[in-house]
């Protein structure tokens, strides 16, 4: 499968995802969306803060859904760089890497034994079973299939889809209480339970009120035993528990000595000329992406889960924001000087077949390219290339000591 179709499926599985929230109640969409809030604002500082340069292709591969075009006439992508994709003004002489003395240590890049587990358990979950046994009661953490219907102020108020739902106890899905008050049943069980939220819950709307929950137990999943037999009959190409165990690490592994390279490179880098035009205009490309993001999120939940990019992040503020976007482009500055001294270091190329073939192994044709150029201009894709290849060069050659 080529990168451009795991891409597709990947995007294709998000939209199924999204698709199937739509079936949600305005409350439920309310309390996960201030849920991935709280989440970006956990991971902000975990990011790697180089996607947007090292992965425009992946970008532009959204070129047919994004809502990119009203910033066109505003944004120059390829501004402050040239045709090959360097950074204009930036000579020879003004940044400078000793990437060859880039060293790795293999501990520090291999998972943990939790990471590798939690991988585990998330397969062993995609091949759970529904039990219906009504001698089967739920326990703390087990995953339920439930329907359940709630009112509020004498009117309805929250309700599952129609043909029910998943929820794993100790998720707080609707709250711990209404957790705690599944453990014990078995399918076929029916009640209701008073579900009180407190003052200052994340949903405004329940903030300090009571619900009556009437629920309807389905069954609960049973999760099956880690077997050579139900990995080589659910994985792809591995025979054996060691087997699938080792790609989970190799899989890890390889992501880690990227992030470690990259931040390796953005750290190392001297910058003697610092290209600020360059910098500040990234800023408003991030910007224009970080907008794109807001709108593909309404196109998906049919209803706008953010009204400012800041809430998108986690932030607090524009002001935070205007921070964020400054520190995060200037990361990416970094980067791309690093990886233009690389490049030119081992001495590497750019010319037009050498760019259509790089595009040709990501799964785009000679009329996506054109398309590409013509939107975000020559420069800008061609430095996709530039990037890409340098990365790709200190990926494979970093000295990684055991």
């Amino acid at each position: 499968m080529s990168d451009k179709e795991k891409k597709e499926l990947d995007e294709s599985e998000d939209i199924k995802e999204a698709v199937e929230d739509t079936k949600m109640s305005k409350s439920k969409k309310k309390r996960i969306a201030a849920e991935n809030a709280r989440r970006a604002q956990r991971a902000k500082k975990a990011m790697i803060t180089v996607w947007a340069v090292l992965i425009p292709v992946a970008i532009v591969a959204a070129i047919v859904i994004s809502a990119m075009m009203k910033y066109d006439s505003i944004l120059d992508y390829s501004r402050y760089l040239t045709d090959e994709g360097f950074i204009k003004g930036l000579g020879d002489g003004d940044a400078s890497i000793d990437y060859k003395s880039l060293t790795l240590a293999k501990a520090d890049l291999l998972p943990d034994d939790a990471t590798v587990q939690k991988d585990i358990d998330d397969f062993l979950e995609r091949n759970e079973s529904l039990s219906e046994d009504p001698a089967r009661t739920a326990d703390a953490d087990d995953k339920v299939k439930l329907r359940y219907s709630s009112v509020m102020d004498g009117a309805d108020y929250d309700a599952s889809a129609e043909e029910g739902e998943d929820m794993k106890i100790g998720d707080e899905t609707i709250s711990a209480d209404f957790d705690a008050a599944l453990v014990g049943h078995a399918a076929g069980d029916s009640y209701t339970v008073d579900i009180t939220f407190p003052a200052d819950d994340v949903d405004a709307d329940r903030a300090g009120k009571t619900a009556t929950y009437t629920v309807s137990v389905d069954g609960i999943y049973d999760l099956p035993e880690l077997t050579d037999e139900l990995v080589s009959a659910n994985s792809a190409g591995y025979a054996t528990v060691e087997e699938y165990k080792q790609s989970i690490i190799d899989k890890y592994y390889e992501a880690n000595l990227r992030e470690a390279v990259n931040k390796a490179v953005s750290d190392n880098v001297a910058i003697k000329n610092f290209p600020t035009r360059y910098s500040r205009n990234l800023e408003k490309v991030l910007d224009s992406q970080y907008q794109d993001q807001m709108e593909q999120y309404a196109q998906y939940f049919g209803q706008s889960l953010y009204s400012e990019p800041y809430q998108l992040l986690g932030l607090s503020s524009e002001d935070e924001y205007a921070s964020h976007l400054t520190e995060e482009a200037e990361e990416q500055t970094k980067m791309s000087v690093a990886a233009q001294c690389i490049f030119k270091g081992e001495g590497m190329t750019v010319s037009e077949e050498a760019v259509t073939e790089f595009y040709t192994e990501q799964g785009y044709g000679s009329a996506d390219l054109e398309a590409f150029i013509d939107r975000y201009g020559k420069g800008y894709v061609y430095q996709n290339y530039v990037v890409n290849k340098a990365m790709d060069y200190m990926y494979e050659n970093v000295n990684v000591t055991e």
